[in-house]
């Protein structure tokens, strides 16, 4: 006898790769930057990087990766009870009769059908676990680019400092301009790498897109698969 299709529905969780997404991308470190940092970015981007991050990235993505274990299980579930039923089949080969070739021909059907959305719902199942990957990625190649946009505006900050600092002088006006030179090509990277950041939201926004179309057509294929219903009247014996 094979293993109880019961077993296969365990506790579904949330393991690696989908830790915090949100901490992921804009962990501790970037969640309360300098003021000065934030509204110098603010100014160049013309939106909060930070604010932005805690937006599109905020949502229970653990869930999402338990969502798609519990689709796997469930897949695992159907195909143990189809083996199970086929199998317990074979257990009746000496019964004999139009009874007997009914009831078997009833379970073959009703094992078939059940072990046919298996398929379906493992593809469901793996469309999901691919869209918390994909949000796990974004979220990790954001807090990349959040890293090194707060480095450039800190240098860029320095370097405007400088400048007016050497302006100041009188005497430090080529110093100043190389400054303010720096600053610009700070600034011109922070752009960069923002639009960087944009280009990877887009492109995982398309991914999911794609995905959630794929679960949708699986979705329809084991929704509309048919299980055969018990007949309708009593079996009457020839011989009665």
């Amino acid at each position: 006898m094979s293993s109880n299709p019961v077993d296969a529905l365990t506790e579904p969780d949330g393991s690696d790769p989908v830790p915090d997404m949100l901490e992921n991308a804009v962990g501790l470190s970037f969640l309360s930057p300098s003021f000065y940092i934030q509204q110098f970015c603010t100014s160049v981007i013309k939106s909060n990087p930070w604010d932005w991050a805690a937006e599109q990235l905020s949502g229970d993505w653990d869930g999402v990766k338990r969502a798609g274990n519990s689709v796997q299980n469930l897949a695992n579930y159907n195909a143990s009870f189809s083996a199970a039923v086929h199998e317990s089949l074979r257990g009746i080969d000496l019964w004999r009769g139009t009874a007997a070739d009914n009831a078997r021909t009833y379970f073959q059907k009703f094992g078939d059908a059940v072990g046919s959305q298996a398929s379906p719902l493992r593809s469901i199942a793996e469309q999901i676990d691919q869209i918390s990957l994909a949000m796990y990625e974004l979220s990790k190649a954001v807090g990349d680019a959040l890293s090194a946009i707060t480095d450039m505006a800190i240098i860029a900050l320095i370097e405007i400092a400088a400048a007016e600092a050497l302006a100041l002088t009188g005497v430090g006006v080529i110093g100043s301009g190389a400054a303010m030179g720096a600053a610009t090509l700070q600034v011109l990277m922070i752009l960069e790498k923002w639009g960087d950041v944009l280009q990877y939201w887009t492109t995982t926004w398309s991914v999911v897109q794609a995905l959630m179309s794929g679960i949708t057509g699986s979705l329809a294929s084991s929704e509309f698969i048919d299980l055969p219903t018990l007949p309708e009247s009593s079996y009457d014996h020839p011989g009665a």
